[in-house]
């Protein structure tokens, strides 16, 4: 008798299994259908908007880990200044470090972002007033990008309340005209591309990066390019030692509305 449990149990464990294999092929063939290529951004639903900010030819994950025991005392960036004296770290154990990659100055992410507002204030059930209020201040809002450039917004974080404060503590290291070292875009012809300007907000643990859309008079996306890169150089924090990495973004997924979108 326990025998044909043991075997139920085992037969039990290999449906549950396959149940959830064909689940997951459903829902990645569903995003894989490229919703934004055939429904309109003001028809998205809450998912959908996430989807596009989240995971899209337009914005990226990039996760950064360290498996061994956080140990040692720390050490900070780019300024020992930026070392607090915490002795006795401890054991902390694995660390993980995310940075969430959107190109801003794409329009299906400000797409995506005034939808989600939409939802969440109700906008198909205001009046012609009220939506006329709200998409005059998302307008304002959105036009305050620049079309001549190209906005890199950048959301990191840290899996612990230390790496945390590490993490915020180095990049509000720079300030005014000060870039952050080895971060930049590049293409195909490996040219690479520095920031204009970087603007930290340290409460919301995010900045954003300005890059010109030409060079030297020349586009940095050159015709026949098939991806941009951005760099970032993610900082020496307690046992991470410092690394630069790279997020690809292909241009012939990014297109929106006829043309490539970043």
């Amino acid at each position: 008798m326990a025998e044909i449990t043991i075997g139920m149990e085992a037969k039990m464990r290999r449906i549950s299994a396959g149940i959830l294999f064909i689940l997951g092929l459903v829902a990645a063939t569903a995003w894989a259908d490229d919703f934004w290529t055939k429904k309109n951004w003001k028809e998205w639903n809450k998912a959908e908007c996430n989807k596009i900010l989240e995971d899209s030819p337009w914005a990226k994950r990039q996760l950064v880990q360290n498996s061994s025991a956080l140990t040692s005392q720390p050490s900070a960036s780019h300024d020992a200044s930026l070392s607090p004296n915490i002795g006795g770290v401890g054991n902390l154990g694995a660390g993980e470090i995310t940075y969430r990659i959107r190109f801003l100055s794409a329009e299906p992410i400000r797409d995506a972002m005034v939808r989600l507002e939409q939802l969440a204030k109700d906008y198909d059930k205001m009046t012609d007033e009220q939506k006329k209020a709200f998409d005059a201040q998302m307008d304002q809002k959105m036009g305050k990008l620049r079309a001549d450039s190209i906005l890199v917004h950048v959301i990191f974080e840290g899996n612990s309340a230390s790496l945390k404060s590490f993490l915020a503590q180095y990049w509000e290291g720079f300030q005014g005209d000060a870039i952050p070292p080895d971060v930049y875009l590049t293409t195909d012809s490996g040219t690479r591309v520095l920031p204009l300007s970087y603007t930290i907000k340290i409460a919301e643990n995010e900045f954003d990066l300005v890059f010109p859309r030409t060079q030297n008079n020349q586009p940095i996306v050159a015709p026949g390019a098939k991806s941009i890169k951005l760099m970032i150089k993610s900082p020496k924090i307690l046992d991470f030692s410092a690394k630069v990495f790279t997020i690809e973004f292909k241009l012939d997924k990014m297109s929106f509305g006829g043309k490539v979108e970043y």
